[in-house]
């Protein structure tokens, strides 16, 4: 039997036209430009695994370390509020260093055509940091200092 994050998966692969949308749940990833964006199941209570939330993430990048300050600070300044990330939370992996953007949707009513606008947005501000990374734009810090990071 199918849970509700599986049934989310495959509803969304056959709203965005996949060939094969059956294998989404499997693969749990999805490529959108260059960004690979992993999926999760994640319950709201172990003892009820039915209800809880979708997970997607994917990374964008090391940090120069020639920038590694001021970047850290523009990072933290686009979490505090989501004022930079669309309501995604920008964070690290511990064992790679990698910048990683992850973001989560409740499954209750989650309707696909609702889930693909989230992660075009999700996918528009993963690029838009990914390109940050590589300093590819300026961004300007909230200390007023203008940062190409």
């Amino acid at each position: 039997m199918a849970t509700i994050y599986e049934h989310a998966l495959q509803d969304l692969a056959e709203f965005i036209g996949l060939p094969h949308p059956e294998l989404l749940p499997d693969t749990q990833e999805l490529v959108i430009g260059d960004h690979h964006i992993g999926f999760a199941f994640d319950a709201h209570d172990v003892n009820e695994p039915v209800a809880g939330d979708i997970l997607f993430f994917c990374t964008l990048g090391h940090i120069d370390a020639a920038r590694e300050t001021a970047t850290y600070r523009l990072l933290l300044e686009a979490n505090n509020l989501w004022s930079g990330t669309g309501g995604a939370v920008l964070g690290m992996q511990r064992d790679t260093g990698m910048v990683t953007l992850a973001a989560r949707l409740p499954l209750e009513g989650l309707q696909p055509s609702h889930f693909a606008e989230v992660l075009s947005a999700f996918a528009d501000t993963a690029d838009f940091w990914a390109g940050a990374l590589k300093g590819d734009h300026i961004v300007q810090s909230q200390s007023d200092v203008s940062l190409r990071v």
